[in-house]
């Protein structure tokens, strides 16, 4: 019979001792032999339960996705904005599934995609972390690369100037800024100078060049806010690749500007895909999708008052 602390038996938990339980009969003559017996089966259930309860807690912990501060905000999103960024990972500009995605084989892709895109938000950003990384090192890490890291890479690619300590919303910004700016070039003197009478830019020269060297003033010097910024890159890039504006409530100057930037946009993204496309294809979904994580992140800051981000980083 085992025993326990200060003599009491381990199991029926009475002070006796080995002679009366193996008698069968406890000091107090009750029959140990059944309290034994009952109390061993409860012991070991008990020891069982523990291991279980330990076993189920590692699993948790390893199906339990631990999401990119960066990205905790799509928890939160508009669901017809989170509908594009997932079109980005999972579908070609032919509407046809991409051959490397696999969100959409996911069970919560199909319960939620597309009315409850938010209940699947980790899912989304895992899948847009795992474009991020080389596919053998996402196979050892066991995940894909930070959003940071992601960012930093397209602005690379993208030759955008910026500060690798600053914040992500301010490289973001640069991004976006850049985009936007390279656009330029692809605008005909016309809309060119439209946009410039519409946004009351003083132009001393004639010609293409000057306006644009207007406009880059402008834009440069907080001629956009971030908000209006980050739309019409946005929803530029999404009628480009998806054949489809974004869902917003825009006032007649913006609406204008959506129209005049979408063509100007859409070839320059294009043309940026054209040069880095043998280097890297992962790039024709790590752009775009950066561009609307860039969107959606300026829209809820817009949305909760935080406009710190409205001017652009020298």
């Amino acid at each position: 019979m085992k025993k326990g602390i200060n003599g009491l038996c381990r199991i029926c938990t009475r002070n006796c001792n080995d002679e009366y339980c193996e008698m069968g009969n406890d000091s107090y003559g009750n029959n140990s032999l059944r309290y034994m017996n009952d109390c061993e089966d409860f012991v070991l259930k008990e020891q069982d339960d523990e291991n279980e309860d330990s076993l189920n807690n590692n699993n948790s912990l390893k199906n339990n996705k631990v999401m990119d501060k960066d990205l905790i905000f799509l928890r939160n999103a508009d669901g017809s904005d989170l509908k594009v960024l997932v079109d980005y990972l999972t579908k070609t500009k032919d509407g046809e599934n991409r051959f490397t995605e696999k969100l959409t084989m996911t069970e919560n892709y199909k319960k939620y995609y597309p009315d409850q895109l938010q209940l699947m938000a980790e899912d989304i950003a895992e899948e847009l972390q795992l474009y991020g990384g080389n596919t053998f090192m996402n196979i050892l890490r066991g995940h894909g690369v930070e959003y940071r890291e992601l960012l930093i890479d397209v602005c690379k690619k993208m030759d955008v100037n910026f500060n690798s300590k600053a914040s992500v919303e301010m490289i973001e910004y640069n991004l976006l800024q850049k985009i936007l700016l390279d656009s330029l070039d692809n605008m005909s003197t016309e809309d060119m100078k439209k946009l410039l009478d519409e946004m009351n830019i003083p132009n001393q020269g004639f010609g293409k060049q000057a306006f644009i060297a207007a406009l880059q003033m402008a834009i440069k010097r907080g001629g956009f806010s971030s908000y209006k910024m980050a739309v019409i890159v946005a929803n530029a890039v999404s009628r480009a690749l998806l054949g489809r504006g974004l869902t917003i409530a825009s006032n007649a100057a913006l609406t204008r500007w959506l129209s005049i930037f979408s063509g100007p946009i859409g070839w320059t993204v294009t043309a940026i895909w054209t040069a880095i496309d043998i280097a890297g294809p992962a790039y024709r979904v790590t752009i775009p999708a950066v561009v609307q994580v860039a969107y959606m992140r300026i829209k809820m800051n817009s949305e909760t008052g935080d406009t710190t981000n409205d001017e652009c980083e020298d």
